[in-house]
Parts: structure tokens; C-alpha cells; sequence
């Protein structure tokens, strides 16, 4: 069976705890898999749905344990890493009106003109909406004092030890004109995210804390920056690299293998200078070539015929 896509999810123990397979058309032999389109259009009365933004469920299976949770973190998954898709179908055959593990937010749809819903061919419709958390992004405003300091709180205390519980209050009031702008995010009409822009950038203290040389120093460039160009020849160039490779390495104390594995130490590569507490094991299988005949190590290279 070919699919689209499959994915799985796991559990706290490593094992597999549930597993999806997502395809580009439905699971409907008679259905021609380019003409699907029409056939939800005329049968369903689905017009949102084409092949760019939906996908079908063909199969999927669980472990008993994990039945009503598996399926919503993949479905999720789903819709977080195709970013074009924004609704997933499931072919119920005849005899099926839902499916446990899908009913809290899935929506099942009826052909049109249905008589018997208990003995007809459905569809699951689950949508990104139904599923994806969407969020209202907005200025902050003095109300989202409590919920934002809590948030903050949560990753670093200093802030309030600093300027006490209502510095986010202060910023939007007594301090609206300092350069700083607050946005967050909103669900369900509670401040979730947070992030506090400041107009004002220290670019010495930036450029001592970090790297900044690459990108100079976060400012534009100017003709009064004084830029020092190095101008290197190529001989010079080939002379520094015949002086790295003449460097003195004669202080290091280094074992190397021994052919004649008389001592079992000889095995191991022990560079005494190094900080690595590991130890290098050669294996006799690297280190020598055999002839197919003789089946003996060849101890010595051919001889090449120039």
C-alpha cells in the first residue's frame, strides 16, 4: 500500500503508541484518484476541499491504552507541518456512524438526500480549526498585567524583584513613552505569549557580550568606518602553510600500533596530551589487505610501474 504520508507517535517507554497513513485522494477503488474533487462536490456538497489543502485518512491503528489520545497529538502534528492543509477526511463504509478516538473533533457528513444514516456510506471531516489553537495577536494593554508577570515569572523572577508586580502596568502607563512596545498573545481572553520590544539598543554592551564582528557591530555601513583590510600574497600564503606543517609535534607522547601484537596495550592509540577520555581500539581488519590465494597479509605495497 502506498501513502502519502505516516506518521506515529510514541510513548514515555519509547514504544509505538499510535500510527496514521495520510493520503492525497480517498481509500475508494471505484473512485478514479483525480476526479475525487467532483465526487465530494456532487454527492457531499463539499466545495472547500481540492487536492492542495486536504488529505485522507487511510488507515490508521493504536494500542487500547493510549485510544482516546493518540490520534488528536498526531492530527495536530499533521496540520502544524503541512501548513497547507486545512481539512482531513475519513471514508466510513456503510454499518459505521463514528469512530471513538475521532468523535471529539471530527464532524461526520451525510450524502445528500440520505434516508438511512445507519446504513450509508460517510464521511469524517476534521478540520484545522478544530484542532489548532488560534490565537489573537495585540497590543498589551494594563488589564494583562497579571496574567503577563505570572507568565514572565515562570522563566525568570527578576523582573519583579526589580520593579514589583505591576512593572508591566508601569511600562504602559507612567513609561508609555520610553520606546518600549508590548505584544502578546490572547486564547479563550487570557494573555498566553508575551514579547517586549525596546526601541533603545546599547550596541557596546551587545558587541562585548557577543560576536557581533560578522554583522559590524548591528550598524550600517559607513565611509568614516575604520576597517582595517589585510593583503596577504600567495607566496606568503604557501609559506605560512609549509610552517604549520613543519610544527614541532616531537613533545607528544604517542603510542601507535605495533605489528608484531606481542603486548595487548599496543592495541590502543593513547595520546597523552589530550584532554578526551577515551582511548582509540584499532581493529585487525582496517590494517591489513589479504590475497584471495594465499589468504596472508600483504605486509608490503606492489611496486608501481611508472
Amino acid at each position: 500500500m502506498t501513502c502519502y504520508a505516516t506518521f506515529g507517535i510514541e510513548d514515555d517507554q519509547n514504544e509505538l503508541a499510535g500510527a496514521i497513513i495520510f493520503h492525497d485522494c480517498p481509500n475508494i477503488s471505484a473512485l478514479p484518484t483525480v476526479d475525487w474533487e467532483y465526487w465530494l462536490h456532487a454527492l457531499y456538497g463539499v466545495q472547500d476541499a481540492d487536492i492542495r489543502n486536504t488529505f485522507w485518512i487511510h488507515y490508521f491503528a493504536y494500542d487500547v491504552r493510549y485510544e482516546m489520545l493518540f490520534a488528536y497529538h498526531i492530527i495536530q502534528h499533521i496540520f502544524k507541518f503541512f501548513k497547507a492543509i486545512e481539512f482531513l477526511y475519513l471514508v466510513l463504509p456503510p454499518g459505521v456512524t463514528k469512530i471513538d478516538c475521532l468523535e471529539e473533533f471530527a464532524e461526520r457528513l451525510l450524502p445528500r438526500d440520505c434516508k438511512n444514516p445507519n446504513n450509508t456510506q460517510s464521511l469524517y471531516r476534521i478540520c484545522n480549526r478544530s484542532v489548532t489553537l488560534k490565537y489573537k495577536i495585540r497590543r498589551a494593554v494594563e488589564e494583562d498585567n497579571d496574567d503577563l508577570v505570572a507568565l514572565i515569572d515562570m522563566h525568570s523572577e527578576r523582573l519583579k524583584d526589580l520593579y514589583g508586580e505591576f512593572y508591566i502596568a508601569e511600562i504602559l502607563t507612567t513609561h508609555k513613552d520610553s520606546g518600549r512596545h508590548i505584544i502578546v498573545a490572547e486564547h479563550n481572553g487570557c494573555a498566553v505569549s508575551v514579547i517586549i520590544l525596546n526601541e533603545t539598543v546599547i550596541y557596546e554592551l551587545l558587541n562585548q557580550e557577543f560576536e557581533l564582528t560578522p554583522f559590524n557591530g548591528l550598524r550600517k555601513r559607513s565611509e568614516q568606518d575604520d576597517v582595517e583590510i589585510l593583503q596577504s600574497s600567495q607566496p606568503d600564503l604557501i609559506q605560512s602553510a609549509t610552517d604549520i606543517g613543519d610544527i614541532n609535534l616531537e613533545d607528544k607522547s604517542v603510542k601507535f600500533f605495533s605489528a608484531s601484537f606481542e603486548d595487548e596495550e599496543e592495541y590502543f592509540i593513547d595520546v597523552t596530551d589530550s584532554d578526551s577520555d577515551y582511548s582509540i581500539v584499532l581493529t585487525t581488519s582496517d590494517l591489513f589487505a589479504f590475497d584471495d590465494e594465499e589468504e596472508e597479509p600483504l605486509r608490503e605495497p606492489p611496486e608501481m610501474v611508472m
